[in-house]
């Protein structure tokens, strides 16, 4: 899966707590940049500081 998501752009809209999350994470992991988007802003930064 590295090899499909390497230099994409994945958008997730719905990075609250549980599978936006973990979904961020694995695209992050796999080489994609993200376009992230949340309901709260703390949350939005949190998500986008980990990965």
């Amino acid at each position: 899966m590295a090899e499909m998501l390497k230099d994409k752009v994945v958008v997730i809209s719905g990075v609250g707590p549980g599978l936006g999350t973990t979904l961020a994470h694995r695209c992050a992991n796999e080489g994609a940049d993200l376009v992230l988007a949340a309901r709260t802003l703390d949350r939005l930064e949190a998500v986008a500081k980990q990965v």
